[in-house]
């Protein structure tokens, strides 16, 4: 009876490019996601990767504390990972990274990415905020908070509320506007400095509108 036998030199290669593969595999992956849940600075995510089925994660999103994204169920992104633990850091775990590897899934970031399909920027050279719901501006307590709704701006300050400009203001609201510049005051183009009142009685009367 004879004994066939595979050159090591054959078998060699092909069980260290398996080693090799295996190890890869356990690295963490960069992977296109779309949010299937928000709480806070944290999302869940679902895999948009066909052919392999993965299970949906939770992992913080790119981004400091003092900006928060009105990131929404639904908007895409890319989810990258760090080489090790991160759970101190987001606050989904405690204590500090090792050097122990962690699974592939495991120290992943949510990070929006730019779409074609976005709403075009109205001014392209300036820094352009908006949300699904309008803009607020605040302190870390809230103290003095500025929002912008569709259906109006509201400033509520603790303090000394300050709006400053170089040249003008303008406020336009219910189809009137009020204009500060270097003439003065003036709403709706009737300046408010020096003007005339019609219908004006003697004694305690009222008058009539601001004369144009």
């Amino acid at each position: 009876m004879s004994i066939q036998k595979t050159p090591l030199s054959r078998t060699m290669p092909l069980f260290v490019e398996k080693l090799v593969r295996q190890a890869i595999d356990k690295l963490g992956k960069a992977l296109p996601a779309v949010v299937q849940s928000v709480s806070g600075s944290i999302v869940t995510v679902n895999f948009q990767v066909t052919g392999v089925t993965l299970p949906t994660v939770k992992m913080p999103m790119a981004g400091p504390e003092y900006i928060r994204y009105p990131i929404q169920v639904g908007c895409k992104g890319v989810c990258f990972p760090a080489d090790v633990y991160i759970g101190g850091m987001s606050g989904l775990g405690t204590g500090v990274a090792g050097t122990t590897q962690r699974g592939n899934l495991s120290t992943l970031v949510f990070f929006p990415i730019g779409n074609q399909n976005w709403t075009p920027s109205p001014a392209p050279n300036k820094v352009v905020i908006y949300g699904p719901s309008g803009v607020q501006l605040q302190d870390t307590n809230a103290a003095s908070t500025l929002k912008v709704t569709p259906t109006d701006i509201n400033l509520d300050s603790g303090g000394t509320a300050e709006v400053t400009a170089q040249t003008s203001i303008t406020l336009s609201a219910g189809g009137h506007t009020l204009v500060i510049d270097s003439s003065g005051i003036s709403l709706d183009g009737l300046l408010f400095l020096i003007h005339t009142h019609s219908g004006v009685t003697t004694g305690s009367g009222v008058s009539g509108p601001v004369v144009p």
